[in-house]
């Protein structure tokens, strides 16, 4: 699990490596396949997703199912966590 509790040196660095690593496993770009709010309220929702990894040739690296859990914070939404089937 990789907790990022503020932007800095240390998270950039992080989201580098890690898209480096989907550059070199032939990554191109992202959709979202499904986002479904399941629950909400006036400060927080949970949101069941799927998002899809391709290659440049349209091709489908993979399909991975996600929960995130959305939180405003100080009048900003933001994603408090994530658990995903991605690698």
């Amino acid at each position: 699990m990789t907790v990022m509790n503020a932007p800095g040196t240390e998270t950039q660095a992080w989201m580098n490596a890690t898209y480096k690593a989907f550059r070199d496993a032939g990554w191109d770009h992202s959709t979202w396949t499904r986002r479904r709010i399941v629950h909400i309220s006036d400060s927080k929702a949970h949101v069941d997703a799927e998002f899809t990894r391709y290659r440049k040739d349209g091709s489908i690296i993979g399909s991975y199912e996600s929960l995130y859990i959305l939180t405003q914070e100080n009048r900003r939404w933001g994603i408090k966590q994530r658990s995903s089937f991605a690698q």
